[in-house]
């Protein structure tokens, strides 16, 4: 059965290509590839590696700390079905360490329609802005840039693309199942006081 999980691709980001940070995060609950969150304190509770707490940002923290982007490897060792080779099957689960990246200006990544809040506006489209929002880990969708005034972490969303693997168009039948992606322009990532 589908679960429609985010799909996420990094190949636009610095810290990639070794321009920027990648971390190990550990959370008391699954969060999905292509979500956004926090790097928390140090976690005591696993041996022998520097994982981190992943944070869910509130409105102490969305201004006074920078936005990182779950991309984990989507590892699942369970081959019995082929679906659980599907990316939007996969998930991070809870109590597990899984990647995360920081964002920096200039960064663009693609994440499939689930990984926004696009509420209170008219679907998700090219020039719309995206900014965090307190108790999410999906980027809110912001019709113009005068939403983002005040705002640590700012993006603008590009065109959309279709990836996927295993799918082809035939005389305009689509086979297989494509995940349509956003392009996010990461503009600003910064702490304000």
């Amino acid at each position: 059965m589908d679960k429609n999980y985010t799909v996420v691709e990094t190949s636009k980001l610095a810290a990639v290509k070794g321009g920027g940070h990648l971390y190990s995060l550990i959370a008391d609950e699954d969060i999905q590839n292509g979500h956004i969150g926090y790097v928390g304190d140090l976690a005591e509770d696993v041996q022998g590696q520097e994982t981190y707490e992943f944070g869910t940002f509130d409105a102490d923290t969305i201004n006074a700390k920078r936005a990182v982007l779950v991309a984990h490897p989507e590892w699942d060792y369970d081959e019995s079905k082929r679906t659980n080779q599907a990316l939007y099957n996969y998930i991070n689960e809870a109590g597990e360490p899984f990647r995360a990246y920081s964002l920096i200006e200039g960064d663009v990544f693609a994440v499939s329609a689930t990984g926004f809040n696009a509420s209170g506006v008219d679907g998700i489209a090219k020039g719309q802005y995206a900014i965090l929002e307190a108790g999410k880990t999906t980027l809110k969708i912001v019709a113009t840039k005068d939403e983002t005034v005040g705002c640590g972490f700012v993006a603008q969303i590009g065109d959309p693309v279709k990836r996927g693997l295993g799918f082809t168009t035939v005389k305009g039948q689509t086979y297989g199942r494509p995940s349509t992606m956003y392009w996010v322009h990461v503009k600003r990532n910064d702490i304000i006081d």
